[in-house]
């Protein structure tokens, strides 16, 4: 299978025919209803992703900081258990992800030789950790520090400009953390409030969402929906 890309100009990419994109990924475990307790380890499971070369757990509270991502050959494993000690208080996101060609070749043109390249293609599968903060908004106005978001619900205000937000987000992707946590805030985004009209996946949602509310403070419902 060859993927082919266009860059912003125009530039064809044609990928390695080794680069697959995975098949859809469903979280089993944890549920959509089980209590995810600070602290405590967690067992992450799934079914599908084939296509895959790797399989990854990972883990992201909404502040961005305390970040968890445990990295297996697809096929090799199961289930990846969390540690203890990892899970903070507050909201997040918990899953599995499905990668393939992250540390891929392409090539211009189909006849010149291809150079290393670390983009990947992936799908992921993840539930929201529910937060007893989240702002949901407020009758009277929103708090200071938030505005109301696309979703109409309270979202935290701290914008940056273009120029610095592609400086933030550029730095989270050159390693593979960076598209996986994003692309799974983007996925949850969108099965919540469709349509989420976002281009260029994680990178553009990232971008986006640093220019307009606050990067290290996410929330579902601030960029999407939009119409």
């Amino acid at each position: 299978m060859t993927l082919v890309a266009k860059r912003p100009d125009g530039t064809m990419i044609y990928a390695s025919p080794s680069v697959q994109i995975p098949m859809p990924l469903e979280l089993v475990e944890p549920e959509p209803d089980h209590a995810i307790v600070p602290g405590a380890e967690v067992v992450v499971s799934w079914t599908g992703g084939e296509g895959a070369t790797h399989i990854a757990a990972f883990y992201a509270d909404d502040l961005g900081e305390e970040q968890y991502l445990d990295v297996q050959k697809y096929g090799d494993v199961e289930a990846i258990t969390i540690p203890e000690g990892i899970i903070r208080e507050g909201g997040g996101i918990i899953g599995a992800t499905a990668l393939s060609g992250d540390s891929a070749s392409f090539q211009t043109t189909a006849r010149e030789e291809p150079v290393e390249s670390s983009f990947f293609v992936h799908r992921d599968a993840a539930e929201y950790i529910q937060s007893q903060t989240i702002l949901e908004g407020f009758r009277g106005g929103c708090p200071s520090g938030t505005k109301i978001g696309h979703a109409g619900i309270c979202c935290p205000h701290f914008p940056n400009t273009k120029s610095t937000s592609n400086v933030i987000c550029r730095r989270e992707f050159k390693q593979i953390n960076g598209a996986v946590f994003w692309g799974a805030r983007r996925a949850l985004d969108s099965k919540e409030y469709p349509p989420c009209k976002i281009r260029n996946g994680p990178w553009g949602y990232c971008l986006m969402y640093t220019m307009t509310w606050d990067h290290w403070n996410w929330q579902k419902g601030c960029l999407c929906p939009q119409k």
